[in-house]
């Protein structure tokens, strides 16, 4: 095992040395009797995957389809059961053949559900939405003021859709339905740094998730003294910290499920021989 699953499991896979003995019947027993032979052996368990196959069949059409449209240079899709952390379907481009190995690059060959670091982006507001409403500070209802912008310090704050529009005063719920920075940026600043912190480490980012594959990336927070004012507000709406497909989609199944973080998991269960 090289890499990936099969390094992770490579001693498991490989097994141990060992020795299997049988009687042979040399057809001579009336003079020599029987004998013993011994044979070499290396007893290795299986493997058994947690992948549902009818969804790692619509993942790797996806995979396809989204890079002849978009002729993105990577893509990667992972599917999660957000009760137990079971790994249902993964799979990223580029790829390569498993059956032409060694005209494949590393780059082909590496695993973007777990190792690409990204700035999440809007998809990151889930988060900071679930740590206001689990610290009290806003409900849904919680009403807004959007003018399409927010100054910080020397900086300012825009929405995607600011160009066209001003929101003004608008619910949270709305807010999270038209993905506005500006509304978000006012949920960290009230959460603060501390608070806001404590809900990133409690969620997982930072580190590994410690999924059972080799080649996991670990993201990377901002150290929480050099947070400024600007990053804070930045960090709400999915800016300046960096994260793993993996480590986002773990922390989403969190909030899904009611709180639990559960570690993901590719190796449903590990066999012998029989079974």
């Amino acid at each position: 095992g090289g890499e990936g699953l099969e390094y992770y499991y490579d001693r498991i896979l490989h097994g141990s040395q060992g020795y299997s003995s049988q009687q042979v019947d040399t057809g001579l027993r009336s003079i020599f009797g029987s004998t013993a032979e011994n044979t070499h052996s290396y007893e290795g368990y299986n493997i058994h995957l947690t992948l549902d196959s009818h969804i790692q069949f619509v993942v790797e059409q996806q995979l396809d389809k989204l890079q002849e449209q978009t002729k993105a240079d990577r893509i990667t899709i992972l599917a999660m059961d957000p009760m137990t952390g079971k790994i249902l379907a993964m799979g990223s481009r580029p790829t390569f053949d498993p059956n032409d190995f060694i005209n494949s690059t590393a780059e082909q060959r590496k695993n973007l559900a777990i190792s690409l670091t990204y700035e999440p982006g809007s998809t990151f507001k889930i988060i900071t939405g679930a740590a206001a409403l689990e610290e009290g500070i806003l409900t849904p209802d919680t009403v807004y003021h959007d003018p399409g912008y927010l100054r910080i310090s020397n900086r300012t704050i825009t929405n995607w859709d600011s160009y066209v529009k001003s929101h003004g005063d608008i619910t949270f719920s709305e807010a999270m339905q038209q993905s506005s920075n500006v509304v978000l940026a006012q949920v960290g600043e009230k959460l603060g740094k501390q608070k806001f912190y404590t809900y990133l480490q409690a969620f997982g980012f930072g580190k590994k998730t410690g999924v059972d594959l080799a080649g996991e990336e670990s993201g990377l927070l901002l150290p929480i003294n050099d947070v400024r004012p600007i990053d804070l507000a930045t960090m709400s709406f999915g800016q300046t910290n960096l994260v793993t497909p993996i480590q986002l989609l773990t922390a989403v199944c969190a909030i899904a499920n009611g709180g639990t973080l559960y570690q993901p998991y590719i190796v449903e269960k590990i066999t012998d021989s029989q079974g």
